[in-house]
């Protein structure tokens, strides 16, 4: 993968992320397994890696207010 598959999947989530609504998690899942990152991803065992990256990641407990687990130390 590529820093301009980071770049649009950050500004897919900026965009479709309002500030005042939970964000729809399975939408966007669905949008960056399959038209960001999926169509690079050529066998069924990395699919499966990047479903649980996008589960563990891209979540409320983590980019939710007040995130329980953090992408970084601060």
């Amino acid at each position: 993968f590529s820093l301009a598959d980071l770049r649009s999947t950050t500004e897919l989530v900026d965009k479709l992320i309002p500030n005042d609504k939970p964000p729809e998690w399975i939408f966007l899942h669905g949008l960056i397994e399959n038209a960001i990152y999926g169509g690079k991803i050529e066998n069924q065992y990395d699919n499966r890696i990047l479903v649980s990256f996008l589960q563990y990641w891209f979540c409320s407990d983590v980019v939710g207010s007040s995130p329980q687990r953090k992408l970084c130390k601060n």
